[in-house]
């Protein structure tokens, strides 16, 4: 059974051969696993630090979507701050934008981004991608992980703090699936339900019940049946196979949705959420899909970005307005957005930086109609830049 979402093109793709649960993976990885291949889509892309070159001339930032030059037949993307990534059909890895510590995977740094996207070097047959401010990573058919860009946290989990330019293996992983980055932190979903994080550790992101770096993959303990991953500023959510939600990490504007402001080191449910089928994360705010096809939020709403109608910091779950049929959740850093069963993109919160793709720089605290997305099948965001393949 295939059904389509989002968030990094994720796809609720149930493989019996993998595990005795259902593991939330990308058309990419059930592609590589079942041995077949899809046609890619074209990628559609806005707002500021996109980086990018469009077909129609434009470089840059831009307020409304427009067609990015140079890509074709992508299955996958990610953004990063600045920096972002497609995942194409032949399993090769291609990058754009920042690429100031490397993270593009080019073999080299450079001071000016570059707007033409080119092949991360020594990748191939891979089926997951995720970014994190200045690192990167991928998963390879093998179920092993690739890892490149900043290291200053050890986020890159080779054991060291060395900063690389091309990507190396993280230590001790197999078996991986799918993966997820923070800031400055790594995260893994094993095919056993199983989730595995290194790097930053300042506000218990990692999960372990500290607040120390690690350098290397560790085991989170106390979550199993995992089925999918989401990160926000210095947090972490995971969502279970009974369609609940384990949250840890900061919860300063009660991101962590577990009715309090009181920061976890350890996973920790989020309060009256069931059904969930995957999550999106924003720099203080949280989204869930539900099964029936509409999305709850919670966290920091300072720029309406919990698409309640309100400004107000919701500690729990409250349901976005006018939203049905959604396949597909994604989140910037005060702005979300929902891809729907029809193809159409809505999109709310902050929108100073033209990331709401309406051609205009004011926000909605409701969700809002992307203008000239009509085929979208999904939607990724980072920041104040906004992706979505198209086709």
């Amino acid at each position: 059974m295939i059904e389509r979402l989002s968030v990094r093109a994720r796809t609720l793709w149930t493989l019996a051969a993998l595990t005795a649960i259902a593991v939330v993976v990308t058309p990419a990885v059930a592609d590589n696993l079942t041995g077949s291949r899809k046609t890619g889509s074209q990628v559609q892309a806005w707002g500021t630090w996109a980086n990018a070159v469009f077909t129609d001339g434009q470089r840059g930032d831009r307020r409304d979507p427009g067609q990015v030059s140079g890509l074709s037949n992508v299955v996958t993307l990610a953004a990063g701050i600045g920096s972002h990534y497609a995942l194409r059909a032949d399993g090769t890895l291609w990058a754009w934008g920042n690429n100031d510590r490397g993270q593009l995977g080019t073999g080299k740094a450079e001071a000016s981004p570059l707007t033409a996207p080119r092949q991360v070097n020594g990748l191939s047959d891979m089926i997951a991608v995720a970014a994190g401010g200045s690192s990167a990573y991928a998963v390879r058919a093998d179920g092993t992980v690739w890892a490149w860009g900043n290291n200053g946290a050890g986020q890159l989990g080779d054991g060291t703090t060395t900063n690389r330019l091309e990507p190396i293996r993280v230590k001790g992983l197999s078996d991986v699936v799918d993966v997820a980055a923070g800031s400055w932190s790594g995260y893994a979903l094993r095919k056993d339900g199983s989730v595995w994080a290194w790097g930053s550790n300042y506000r218990g992101q990692l999960g372990d019940g500290s607040v120390t770096d690690r350098p290397a993959p560790a085991r989170i303990d106390g979550l199993d049946g995992v089925v999918d991953l989401a990160t926000g500023g210095a947090c972490a959510y995971a969502v279970l196979s009974d369609g609940t939600v384990r949250a840890w990490g900061a919860n300063d504007s009660g991101e962590l949705g577990d009715g309090t402001t009181t920061s976890w080191s350890t996973p920790t449910p989020v309060a009256g959420l069931r059904e969930v089928r995957t999550v999106a994360a924003g720099e203080r705010s949280a989204y869930a899909l539900l099964r029936d096809g509409t999305v709850q939020a919670w966290g920091s709403n300072f720029s309406g970005q919990l698409g309640d109608g309100t400004q107000e910091d919701r500690l729990t779950a409250v349901p976005v307005v006018d939203l049905q049929d959604v396949v597909g959740i994604a989140a910037g850093s005060a702005c979300a957005y929902a891809v729907l069963g029809d193809g159409t993109v809505r999109a709310w919160g902050d929108g100073e930086l033209g990331q709401l793709g309406s051609g205009e720089t004011s926000g909605t605290k409701a969700p809002a109609a992307v203008p000239g997305l009509t085929s979208a099948t999904a939607v990724v965001a980072h920041a104040a830049a906004a992706f979505a393949l198209v086709g």
